[in-house]
């Protein structure tokens, strides 16, 4: 597994001995240690991801240091993606797919082998803070800071919210969500020490017109007096 703190490399570990095995460094145009906001690794786990402002860097893991390949999400120009990027995941479908959320709200997918942005959806009221692919790649979930809603993406059609799964997330803290093996139900901790646990297979509810559908959850039960932050 990998770290990154500030002002410091990124670590990969051994998660069996906990001794570190190596370590990717990342520079600015100062020639700086930056650290990045989120890491995730390539399906078949020969890249690792970092996202860092409004640039994703990309290692190989197999060549420590600092060698890396730049993908810059903003370039101020119309469109991109600007902003801290905050969260990634890649596809477990494979094809080279991953995900990219930020700090600005917007959510990208990305294709390797160039890291060429495919689109983008907008529709957390906080900055994006996790997002999951769903078991068999075809859904893809999302979750704000400050945001109670996770929000469902069918990536069959892009830009098309399934439903959303309403939780308590009042402060700028990640909040985390998971899903079962098979994809069906979803958990999500809480604010309020509560877990939420939705079944997605059950039909969402649109209780006016102009409202996104609704999943209730059919299960709420209380894990903690304190915040809960994941569930795993």
């Amino acid at each position: 597994f990998v770290s990154s703190c500030r002002q410091s490399p990124i670590h990969m570990w051994d998660a069996v001995t906990g001794q570190l095995r190596s370590s990717y460094r990342a520079y600015n145009h100062l020639d700086e240690i930056v650290a990045a906001y989120s890491l995730t690794f390539s399906l078949d786990g020969t890249k690792l991801y970092g996202g860092f402002n409004k640039m994703i860097r990309v290692f190989d893991t197999s060549r420590p240091g600092r060698d890396f390949q730049k993908r810059p999400t903003f370039t101020g120009k119309v469109g991109g993606q600007p902003g801290i990027i905050s969260c990634l995941a890649a596809s477990p479908q494979g094809g080279g797919l991953y995900a990219a959320g930020s700090y600005s709200r917007g959510i990208a997918l990305y294709y390797e082998p160039d890291g060429k942005m495919v689109c983008v959806f907008e529709g957390q009221q906080g900055g994006v803070t996790h997002i999951a692919f769903s078991p068999d790649g075809t859904k893809l979930y999302s979750g704000g800071r400050k945001d109670p809603e996770i929000l469902c993406w069918d990536l069959r059609k892009p830009g098309q919210i399934l439903f959303v799964a309403l939780r308590h997330v009042e402060t700028n803290q990640r909040i985390y969500f998971d899903q079962d093996s098979s994809g069906q139900y979803l958990f999500s901790a809480n604010h309020n020490g509560h877990i939420y646990v939705w079944d997605t297979k059950r039909a969402p509810i649109q209780r006016t017109p102009d409202t996104d559908f609704m999943l209730e959850p059919i299960s709420v039960f209380r894990a903690h007096d304190d915040a809960v932050n994941g569930v795993r």
